[in-house]
């Protein structure tokens, strides 16, 4: 039979099932949200149902009595708890939870959340492990990290594309120069120049950018040794930056 029992008992087959996180980490100083949830076989009675919360020390070895409810709120008026338990629980909505106001490290311990909702009594008791630190530790700094990282890493991709998008919008309006001289002798010399400007969109005036194309051309055909001399009556066609 006892046997039986154990087997049974393994199953954690309860009336009611209490849920809590297993353990707590809290900045000296600060409140901590101790969280304990619970199901029930029974509609909640919001006159009957209760909830009670023990701590156990670190080095106690049994459990004492921090705050108790039962329609209203219970929390205790002496020891080391006296006006740090605050309610923080919604019985409709089965939450039993207590908030912990200004920890200390004497707070360092076990915290057992237990519910009973008559009929239904038989539950499971939540134990929840409380550590109070005087900083944030390392797990707490690497995951605001990566928290912060992701998020600029979210940023550049959609920069990224917006600059890639802006680049290919640019090249598409980049210019062709044609330049082409004439001169007055008879003997036409034509000069066909094709020049992509690729910093046509980010200098301030596109009459310099023009000036200076046709200056370095210019220099280009003087250095392939032109010998006759353009005379001041040469007709100079350009045509730049066309649009599509």
């Amino acid at each position: 039979l006892s046997r039986s029992f154990q087997k049974f008992q393994g199953y954690h087959v309860w009336g009611i099932e209490v849920f809590t996180t297993s353990e707590v980490e809290a900045i000296n100083g600060t409140s901590v949200k101790l969280t304990c949830t619970f199901s029930s076989k029974e509609p909640v009675s919001l006159q009957t149902a209760s909830v009670s919360w023990d701590f156990r020390s670190i080095t106690a070895d049994r459990p004492e009595r921090i705050f108790y409810y039962q329609e209203i709120p219970y929390p205790i008026d002496k020891g080391l708890f006296k006006g740090h338990v605050q309610w923080s629980g919604d019985m409709k909505r089965k939450d039993a939870s207590i908030t912990l106001n200004n920890v200390h490290p004497g707070f360092n311990g076990t915290y057992f959340c237990q519910v009973a909702n008559p009929p239904d009594v038989h539950a499971n008791i939540g134990e929840t492990v409380l550590r109070v630190v005087d900083k944030v530790t390392l797990s707490e700094i690497s995951l605001l990290v990566a928290i912060i990282g992701g998020s600029c890493v979210v940023i550049l991709v959609f920069l990224g594309i917006f600059v890639a998008v802006r680049m290919y919008k640019k090249r598409n309006k980049e210019k062709d120069i044609e330049i082409w001289i004439y001169s007055l002798r008879g003997n036409v010399s034509h000069v066909f120049i094709y020049h992509i400007i690729h910093c046509a969109l980010i200098v301030p005036s596109h009459q310099l950018v023009v000036f200076f194309c046709f200056f370095f051309f210019y220099l280009r055909l003087n250095m392939f040794g032109c010998r006759y001399a353009c005379s001041p009556a040469a007709a100079v066609h350009l045509t730049a930056l066309k649009t599509k």
